[in-house]
């Protein structure tokens, strides 16, 4: 399932939840990037490459803020960052080095339950790395997953008071932060909590992705 009969306008949450349900996997006029491009030269080349691999073909979307494995999305990774300034750098740089011009080039920001999706991404990792099932979930998981004695996510070289606190960490998180919104309405009306949720979040993708 692409995108390519919707217009930009169309495009919102729902259609990119059903792109995870699914499991569309990337082609010729779809591909997904857990983040946006750097500033430096390859990063430009790379994007550059990207958008024109669509012009060459008959166009496509490329979606930023989505966590894929290889080329099947499973979950949301919304970006922390300024969108509307992000997308008018990325045309920018879309501008000044492509010529001729892609024609239909467009852009735009979809609003996504942030934290919760946040989280969600988090969990997805957890579970990945682990090695567990999608029965494991939530804070249960976590406190397997960084069991100080048994985790497989645990850091076997810090000293044992440190495996604890790393893991009271997670589990803590996700039973504080992730679960009830699981069970409630994700939205954040405020901003700063939001941003907040999601530097948490950040957090421990972070710690997970050096695991």
């Amino acid at each position: 399932m692409a995108l390519k009969h919707l217009s930009l306008e169309q495009i919102d949450e729902g259609q990119l939840q059903r792109l995870i349900d699914g499991q569309s996997a990337e082609t010729r006029d779809i591909e997904y990037k857990r983040e946006s491009y750097g500033n430096a030269d390859k990063d430009h080349g790379e994007y550059l490459a990207d958008i024109s691999s669509f012009a060459n073909a008959s166009g496509g979307d490329l979606i930023i803020g989505m966590n894929a494995k290889a080329g099947v999305p499973v979950a949301f990774a919304p970006l922390q960052l300024d969108a509307d300034a992000e997308i008018l750098r990325l045309e920018s740089i879309a501008r000044s080095g492509l010529q001729p011009r892609i024609f239909g080039y467009e852009a735009r920001t979809v609003p996504v339950a942030a934290a919760f999706e946040a989280f969600k991404s988090v969990e997805v990792a957890v579970r990945t790395k682990a090695g567990f099932t999608t029965t494991d979930f939530g804070a249960p998981l976590m406190k397997k997953a960084f069991d100080p004695n048994s985790g497989p996510l645990r850091d076997k070289a810090a000293p044992p008071a440190r495996q604890k606190a790393r893991c009271d960490l997670f589990t803590g998180a996700f039973g504080e932060i992730r679960n009830p919104k699981g069970h409630n309405d994700p939205t954040i009306t405020d901003a700063l909590v939001a941003a907040e949720e999601l530097m948490a979040a950040g957090i421990l993708r972070r710690i997970v992705d050096n695991a």
